[in-house]
């Protein structure tokens, strides 16, 4: 989970590079990149009503749907009031790169901590 991610791998690198955690402005986790098929039809989007309904998740669902569900892209969650300017540099540089494979999808959440709403189980979303 998180917490063994944040202490087995980001606290050991801070260390043995010197990098104080302040000067740190977030981390890019690449998470479940698992195959890239431009096929049509070769995304699923799991409880379609629900996904399209959570905070930031509706334009995401209508553009694979647009793009005849397609599974081309990576999306990319963040928390809209902590994590925009990381999220800023992160496409900005992907959009510099010469013609990337995986276009990105955002999804901006308005959410500050989402472990804690998690953890108490009051997400309208949670399944």
């Amino acid at each position: 989970g998180s917490a063994d991610y944040v202490s087995d791998a980001i606290a050991p690198y801070l260390y043995y590079t010197g990098v104080a955690p302040a000067q740190m402005g977030g981390v890019i986790t690449l998470d479940a990149v698992l195959n890239y098929n431009n096929s049509v039809m070769s995304q699923r989007i799991p409880f379609r009503e629900d996904f399209r309904k959570a905070p930031g998740m509706a334009e995401c669902y209508d553009a694979v749907k647009a793009d005849n569900n397609r599974g081309n892209f990576i999306l990319i969650v963040y928390r809209t009031n902590r994590d925009a300017t990381l999220h800023a540099k992160m496409v900005n540089k992907w959009a510099g790169e010469e013609n990337p494979k995986y276009k990105i999808l955002s999804a901006g959440i308005p959410f500050d901590n989402v472990t804690a709403i998690v953890d108490a189980r009051e997400a309208p979303y949670w399944r």
